[in-house]
């Protein structure tokens, strides 16, 4: 009886090692057609798509504009933009499922900017914003000047050069 539970025990670690080797296998398989995919598609399994009208001077996104002169035929009408979020100095543009052009923002055409440095930079700038709100805020509800600052001396009164009365002497 125990040979049998051994020799099952045997068994079983082999089909479950054999499993694992084609569950392995099977996961390098779709990796490969993952990578052809995305380099045939442009990394399009890597964007997210956001919904945007065009306007005049181009497409607007998270604060940023974004132009191309193939957006001029679709001022005013809704398109779908396919960012990546590692970088979005550049969107792709979509319209009613078909593609219509790479849009570049002009400020950051030569670097690469992701969603995450937008935020943190948004975020800090927040930050700084109110702590000076605060210091504003601290100083108007307490208006009385520094005690190391002297007092101002009261303004002289001076004369008048032009003399229009005889009294004014």
């Amino acid at each position: 009886a125990g040979s049998w539970r051994a020799s099952t025990a045997i068994l079983v670690a082999r089909s479950f090692s054999s499993t694992l080797y084609f569950r392995g296998a099977a996961m390098l398989s779709i990796l490969h057609r993952f990578e052809s995919l995305r380099q045939t598609r442009g990394d399009s399994l890597l964007t997210v798509a956001t919904a945007r009208v065009v306007r005049r001077d181009g497409v607007h996104f998270q604060g940023l504009r974004y132009v191309s002169p193939l957006l001029a035929a679709y001022v005013k009408e809704q398109v779908v933009i396919r960012y990546d979020p590692r970088d979005i100095s550049e969107i792709h543009v979509f319209h009613k499922n078909q593609y219509i052009c790479k849009a570049v923002d002009p400020d950051h055409a030569s670097s690469t900017v992701s969603l995450k440095e937008i935020q943190e930079a948004r975020n800090e700038r927040r930050r700084q914003l109110r702590s000076q709100i605060k210091e504003r805020i601290a100083v108007v509800v307490d208006p009385s000047p520094p005690a190391s600052a002297p007092a101002p001396e009261p303004a002289r009164t001076k004369k008048p050069r032009l003399r229009t009365y005889l009294e004014d002497d």
